[in-house]
């Protein structure tokens, strides 16, 4: 009986082990088949030469360029009722526009649109354990000033004028930043930790960035 009984045991015990051994071999190919597919799917995201800028900003002109502004604008638009000059938040994209009709009917001084196109962005991407290391710079020297819808050209947008607190809120679409790789990772998506740094030229102050994407042509990575 004793004999029997410990041949039961033995047995039961080579099931345990057959089972756990099971178990473990199951559970390592199922991890293995994920770390694969990360892989796999980080590969298909490569840094690029260049990634792509969009965001929503706030923006002030010195009180010359301002002046010049407002002038142009009160000198243009009517109302049937009432004084434009009165009216804190104006529409003003007719204004900052490069098309024909902006450049012939609306147009601003030369200096203004071309300190809007000279913008510069300079930034580095990171990973968590900074094995991956980036650095961007803007490279742009042929900016559009005015709206282009749908389109993959760099175009920065002046939205609205603030007469009370004397700014104005844009877009910037598009905007082509150049890539340095400066460690082995090749991919995009080992980075997940970003500093940016955006100035314009001239007298133009940024007051606020915010809605930040970091993109290609086709997807967008970042939210910042």
């Amino acid at each position: 009986m004793t004999n029997l009984k410990n041949n039961k045991m033995i047995a039961l015990w080579i099931i345990i082990i057959l089972i756990g051994t099971t178990l473990t071999i199951w559970g390592s190919l199922k991890l293995n088949d994920a770390w694969t597919k990360a892989d796999e799917l980080k590969k298909q995201h490569p840094i690029p030469d260049f990634i792509l800028l969009d965001c929503d900003f706030e923006i002030t002109f010195s009180k010359e360029q301002t002046n010049i502004i407002e002038e142009a604008i009160y000198s243009k638009i009517s109302m049937p009722e009432g004084n434009v000059s009165d009216i804190n938040q104006l529409p003003v994209l007719i204004f900052f526009n490069e098309n024909r009709e902006g450049l012939e009917k609306y147009a601003l001084e030369r200096n203004i649109l071309n300190n809007l196109k000279t913008v510069i962005v300079n930034g580095t991407a990171t990973s968590k354990d900074s094995t991956t290391l980036i650095s961007f710079y803007s490279n742009e020297n042929n900016i559009y000033i005015g709206s282009k819808e749908k389109s993959k050209e760099s175009y920065i947008e002046i939205l609205r004028y603030n007469k009370d607190e004397g700014t104005f809120t844009g877009r910037m679409n598009n905007i082509q930043l150049m890539t340095e790789v400066h460690t082995a990772s090749q991919y995009l998506l080992d980075l997940n930790q970003i500093t940016f740094h955006i100035m314009f030229s001239g007298q133009i102050k940024l007051r606020k960035v915010e809605n930040v994407y970091l993109k290609t042509t086709r997807t967008k990575y970042f939210y910042i």
